[in-house]
């Protein structure tokens, strides 16, 4: 992913999108409960492309690695 394609701040549907395409499956409404730090501009809710990349990544570190496949 290039930082230069992205807008400098998202809403949560468009930051929802980004997550969804690059990251991991996530709805807008998550991201309502999510611990980042949103601005509120003309009534819409916008965060730091950055903020939300680095909160991604900080989560896909997070998650544990599992095993699939039968066990015998």
């Amino acid at each position: 992913m290039n930082d230069t394609d992205l807008p400098a701040r998202v809403t949560r549907r468009a930051a929802a999108d980004l997550l969804t395409k690059n990251y991991f499956p996530i709805s807008h409404r998550t991201l309502e409960a999510a611990a980042l730090p949103w601005r509120r501009i003309n009534g819409r809710a916008l965060v730091d492309t950055a903020v939300l990349i680095a909160w991604a990544e900080e989560r896909l570190a997070a998650a544990a690695v599992v095993k699939g496949g039968r066990q015998k």
